[in-house]
């Protein structure tokens, strides 16, 4: 079997400056795993997988919300820390030094 046999065309592919949860869509909608991704002068710098980013949701200390008279109300700062995770670049969750062939 050859390369070309099972490659995606067009390849898509995503800059190191775009946003993660961007990569994610782009994933979700194209039913890939994994994103090769570019500088500006669109040379290969790394992957991006859905093994990276699933790595990086269990780096992060799970959401817990506090009971309030029925109400689900989730701390200031967890909703802070989810923001700072949705707002990663590709190039903070990517895997470097990519093997091709």
């Amino acid at each position: 079997m050859k390369a070309k046999e099972i490659m995606t065309t067009p390849v898509l592919a995503v800059e190191e400056t775009d946003r993660a949860q961007h990569a994610v869509e782009i994933m979700a909608h194209n039913d890939i795993s994994g994103l090769p991704v570019v500088n500006g002068r669109e040379e290969l710098v790394g992957i991006v997988t859905e093994r990276d980013l699933l790595l990086l949701d269990q780096q992060e200390p799970p959401m817990m919300k506090t009971a309030l008279y029925g109400l689900w109300i989730t701390p200031l700062h967890l909703i802070e820390q989810d923001a700072k995770w949705r707002g990663l670049a590709v190039k903070d969750v990517m895997t470097r030094n990519v093997i091709t062939f």
